[in-house]
């Protein structure tokens, strides 16, 4: 399971996202964060994937 979280304007952290795939790679990752920005993510100043 991928999951995004950020953190607002106000200091709470929130969930971006979500989505199960069969192996945690570079190429899923990648999947996931462009389907973030599909459906409207914007204005990131830092992504950390671990």
């Amino acid at each position: 399971m991928l999951i995004a979280t950020g953190v607002n304007a106000d200091g709470h952290r929130e969930v971006l996202g979500c989505e199960a795939t069969p192996a945690e790679d570079g190429a899923g990752w990648l999947a996931f964060g462009r389907g973030l920005v599909a459906r409207g993510l914007s204005g990131v100043s830092l992504v950390i994937f671990r």
